[in-house]
């Protein structure tokens, strides 16, 4: 496992290039896969207006754990699979861990704000590799060597991760061999995705 701080902001300038407003790129990422899935924390409400503070608490592996193993299963799906970008959102709650350096990445609004800042790392696609080693995955893993990934790409593009703060799920766009092996893997909750259609959120 490998990861370190990157520089050049300028290669996360095409995640905003197809001129989405912001809550949909941060929320759904680019356009132009040949197929989408989700990746679901937990099951999609289940009615109009659920609350995701309903639903039953289940006990399984957590949010970085999810996310490690659906890079695994992208990962023979580039050619560029020790060259991956991660952009780990500013406000994300781990100080210590991202103390030696300044966001570098602004997502901004129509009128210039900035949305969402990001550290950007570099690394290759063992994100298994953050976590403490564990006998099985575990709801916290304990401390991980950086938090859970707002995006996830490689450097040949040929596949990106996106997951903001609140919804309950991560958007992936990728080859439709890459989503078919996604949605294969039993050990996470995947579905098919529309990235023209709105999915559900809880309220």
């Amino acid at each position: 496992m490998t990861v370190r701080r990157f520089d050049d902001a300028s290669v996360a300038d095409w995640l905003m290039a197809d001129g989405r407003d912001w809550p949909r790129a941060v929320t759904r990422g680019p356009r132009g896969f040949d197929a989408y899935a989700r990746l679901l924390h937990i099951p999609d409400p289940a009615f109009p207006g659920q609350r995701e503070t309903d639903v039953e608490s289940v006990s399984g592996p957590g949010d970085l754990w999810q996310i490690a193993v659906a890079v695994e299963d992208l990962r023979p799906h580039t050619t560029t699979p020790d060259e991956i970008y991660y952009l780990i959102w500013a406000g994300c709650g781990y100080p210590e861990l991202l103390s030696d350096g300044v966001p570098i990445v602004e997502i901004r609004d129509e009128l210039g704000a900035s949305m969402r800042d990001y550290h950007l790392f570099v690394g290759d696609t063992d994100m298994l590799g953050w976590l403490p080693p564990e006998p099985e995955p575990t709801p916290r893993h304990g401390h991980s060597i950086l938090p859970a990934p707002a995006f996830v790409w490689p450097a040949d593009r040929a596949w990106c991760f996106t997951e903001d703060i609140d919804p309950h799920f991560a958007t992936i766009g990728a080859s439709a061999a890459a989503i078919a092996d996604l949605l294969r893997d039993t050990r996470i909750d995947t579905v098919a995705d529309d990235p023209d259609v709105s999915p559900p959120f809880y309220r």
